[in-house]
């Protein structure tokens, strides 16, 4: 019944302009009883916050924005000129906007500047909008690296 009465209310209202007379309107048709007003309209808010709601616990605990495919970034990565592995690759948002990310990279041949580091950055915001990296350059094999657990590996 109540899915039944939000339809109706979405039907009349303009998106994104919710009038709280409508609403109540609307489920006096329906017989709703004053005393249910007040949830009805906490289920609106509700439903209407939901996406927020779980955006904000996403950044609440670093998880990997939804736009972002962690396995995606790691293929590019690894298939980048002279790398030959990668470890303690982490990525999360560090506001509704803005992702960051952190990685170690194993090269043999470390670049002489850092036009690769750059390179790497344009790269990867234009392909993952990835704006903040910071990225670790390894020579040793990764199992050397103190940090390098064997699920990174």
């Amino acid at each position: 019944e109540v899915s039944a009465i939000l339809w109706h209310y979405k039907a009349k209202c303009r998106p994104g302009k919710p009038k709280i007379k409508e609403l109540l309107a609307v489920l006096g048709k329906f017989g709703v009883e004053a005393d249910k007003y007040g949830l009805a309209i906490v289920l609106l808010v509700f439903l209407g916050t939901w996406g927020l709601l779980k955006e904000s616990l996403g950044l609440a605990i670093d998880s990997v924005p939804t736009n972002v495919d962690p396995q995606a970034v790691a293929d590019f990565l690894r298939q980048l000129p002279g790398v030959t592995g990668l470890h303690d690759l982490h990525i999360w948002a560090m506001s509704t906007t803005d992702v960051a990310l952190t990685v170690h990279l194993t090269m043999d041949d470390c670049p002489d500047s850092d036009a690769f580091l750059h390179g790497l950055s344009h790269e990867l915001a234009e392909r993952f909008g990835i704006r903040h990296p910071t990225v670790q350059i390894e020579r040793d094999a990764p199992e050397h690296c103190p940090l390098a657990s064997p699920e990174s590996l």
